[in-house]
């Protein structure tokens, strides 16, 4: 499984990664905006994106609208941290699409629930498409 880490904060982005590849995951690549993400998911394919809710340039939220408004990349799904808890936010980011919330601080075993979820939830969605 390959994964984008974005996140403007140098300590964030090496922590995810050092976690992702202590339960496993290898194909761990790393952006510091949203602009960037953007141009890395315009070269390579990635199966699951990491974000950070605020960035400058382009923040974890508008990463997650840009990619549900482009068909190519509409499919992949997307995982926010942020350390806002308010409901209304929550919410929004729902609405929007996003595959699942991670609240600062998380554990690995936060980050091991919501991959599993991510990825028991393409499993379902693939089996019904294919039935």
């Amino acid at each position: 499984m390959r994964i984008l880490v974005v996140d403007d904060m140098d300590s964030m982005r090496h922590v995810m990664i050092r976690m992702l590849k202590s339960i496993g995951y290898e194909q761990v690549e790393e952006a510091v905006n949203g602009i960037q993400a953007l141009d890395l998911l315009k070269a390579r394919q990635y199966d699951v994106i990491i974000t950070d809710y605020h960035m400058p340039k382009l923040d974890g939220f508008g990463l997650l609208q840009r990619i549900r408004g482009n068909e190519s990349l509409a499919h992949i799904p997307v995982l926010l941290v942020t350390c806002e808890d308010k409901r209304s936010e929550v919410e929004l980011f729902i609405k929007a699409g996003v595959n699942g919330v991670m609240f600062k601080p998380f554990t690995a075993n936060t980050l091991i629930k919501q991959l599993n979820w991510i990825k028991e939830s393409l499993v379902t969605k693939q089996t019904a498409s294919a039935g």
